[in-house]
């Protein structure tokens, strides 16, 4: 049988069952070679530790990875996103907004933004505030102004009234001096 082999093929089928063709020459001697032949069915089996391990971490990762990318989503894509929105919703004059913040133990640098962008907001609240209060302030000093001018034209004004009255009109001008004082 040895003979008839064809020892250049890979695979060769002896009674129905495929064989694997492990071929060894010796560069010196040409005439001599050897081969062995493995059932294909019994080379899973033979292959050493090492290689089930590597097959099986291999196996293993390719598991694992919706898993990774399911957790790097969770803690790096969804607060980007969240930060952004933020963002936008801030530019749009939404103010009063804040995003809401983790509770884990573990505080990474996105949670540090997301608290930073919270007390960005909160200041700018309490500085829209203090400028409306100076700004009423302000209003309020001009409407002071406004009337410490108008009362001495109101004065004059009554006084001018007084002084054209005629004399049978006495009793009213003792009652407009009177409501004037």
């Amino acid at each position: 049988i040895v003979n008839t082999l064809p020892m250049n093929k890979n695979s060769i089928t002896l009674d129905g069952i495929k064989y694997r063709n492990y071929n060894i020459s010796i560069d010196n001697y040409e005439h001599i070679k050897a081969g062995i032949l493995i059932p294909q069915s019994e080379i899973i089996n033979n292959i050493p530790v090492l290689n089930k391990f590597i097959l099986g971490v291999a196996i293993g990762s390719l598991a694992l990875i919706p898993i990774i990318i399911r957790w790097m989503r969770r803690k790096i894509a969804d607060p980007i996103t969240e930060l952004s929105s933020a963002m936008e919703r801030f530019g749009k004059g939404d103010m009063d907004f804040r995003i809401p913040e983790t509770k884990d133990r573990c505080i990474d640098e996105l949670d540090l933004l997301k608290y930073s962008m919270n007390q960005m907001m909160d200041a700018m609240n309490d500085l829209q505030i203090r400028l409306y209060k100076t700004k009423m302030k302000e209003q309020e000093t001009q409407l002071k102004y406004i009337s410490q001018q108008i009362r001495p034209h109101f004065i004059l004004n009554a006084l001018n009234s007084i002084y054209t009255c005629r004399k049978d009109e006495m009793d009213n001008v003792k009652k407009m001096i009177l409501y004037l004082t």
